[in-house]
């Protein structure tokens, strides 16, 4: 018992610095499983809007007037046009520039090529602003 309590324990989270690379290990996994999450909430969302607009259509169909004949609901047009449905894509549509960049970057390394501590670094930050630039384009040029 004497010498298990002489043998050093592992240091905790907390005294590690945290550097770019386990910062974007643990960044590509989270976006990772956003991009699962979101993907699902927009499936949800999507068939929503096409079981909204088909029974407006049946509404249409059947002679009973309706002013949003073959639009979306209301409902649906407010929540789509909301500041957080629009956050809640352009924060997805950075998960997966993101996800895509680190994804890259992976099958770069799992060639053995960018290893070195410049080439890692300077991949990390290129992957940062490369995601951050794309995510702009998407939905401020396009």
């Amino acid at each position: 018992m004497k010498n298990e309590e002489s043998r050093p324990i592992s240091p905790h989270l907390s005294i590690y610095k945290p550097q770019i690379t386990s910062v974007m290990s643990i960044s590509h996994r989270i976006t990772g499983v956003a991009l699962f999450f979101g993907m699902l909430f927009l499936l949800w969302f999507s068939i929503l809007v096409v079981y909204s607009v088909e029974a407006l259509h049946s509404f249409m169909v059947r002679g009973i007037p309706h002013p949003f004949m073959l639009k979306m609901s209301p409902c649906l047009a407010i929540v789509m046009e909301s500041m957080f449905f629009k956050c809640i894509l352009v924060v997805l549509s950075y998960c997966l520039f993101f996800h895509m960049c680190a994804g890259v970057r992976y099958l770069f390394w799992s060639c053995g090529k960018g290893f070195s501590l410049s080439a890692v670094n300077c991949s990390a930050w290129l992957i940062l602003s490369l995601s951050l630039l794309m995510t702009i384009v998407l939905w401020y040029v396009v």
